[in-house]
C-alpha cells in the first residue's frame, strides 16, 4: 500500500498537486462541496427512514431521488481525494486520522447503500424501527467522516 502512495506522489498530478500553488486549495474546495452536498444527501435521506423529512414524499421515493446525487457527490469526493492524497502521500498514509476516515468512509458508503435499498423495497411496518436505528448510525459514521478529515488537517 506504501508504494500505491509513493507511486501517486510521484506521478505527474501529484508533482503538480504538490508543487502548484492554487491546485490544492482548488481541489480541497471542491472536496469541500462535494463532502457538503454527499452530507446533505446522508442527512435527507435518514430524515427520510426516521420519518420526519419531506412531506409527502414516502422514505422509499425519497431514497430513490437521492441516489443519483450520492453517485455524483461520492463520485467527486473520491476523485478529489485521490488528488488531495497525491500532494503529500507520506503524511497521509501515516495519519491516523486519515485511516479513521477511510473506515468511516467505507462503512458510511455501505450503510447508505444498505439502507437506501431497504427503504426502496417499501414500508414494511417491522422494519421501521430498525431502519431509524441505521439512520442514527448512519449519521453517526458521517460525521466521523468529516470529524476525522477535519483531523488529518490539525496534524
Amino acid at each position: 500500500m506504501r508504494r500505491l502512495f509513493l507511486w501517486l506522489g510521484h506521478s505527474s498530478v501529484g508533482l503538480y498537486m504538490r508543487d502548484s500553488t492554487h491546485g490544492f486549495a482548488a481541489v480541497e474546495a471542491v472536496h469541500l462541496l462535494g463532502l457538503a452536498l454527499l452530507g446533505g444527501v446522508v442527512i435527507l435521506l435518514s430524515l427520510g427512514a426516521l420519518q420526519v423529512a419531506l412531506a409527502g414524499q414516502t422514505p422509499a421515493e425519497t431514497a430513490r431521488g437521492l441516489y443519483p446525487v450520492f453517485l455524483s457527490s461520492l463520485t467527486v469526493m473520491l476523485i478529489t481525494g485521490v488528488l488531495l492524497v497525491a500532494s503529500k502521500p507520506l503524511r497521509y498514509f501515516l495519519s491516523a486520522p486519515f485511516r479513521w476516515k477511510m473506515a468511516f468512509l467505507a462503512a458510511g458508503v455501505g450503510l447508505y447503500l444498505y439502507l437506501s435499498r431497504r427503504l426502496t423495497r417499501g414500508d414494511l411496518a417491522a422494519a421501521v424501527r430498525t431502519d431509524r436505528i441505521l439512520a442514527v448510525v448512519l449519521l453517526t459514521l458521517w460525521l466521523g467522516v468529516g470529524l476525522a478529515g477535519r483531523f488529518i488537517g490539525l496534524l
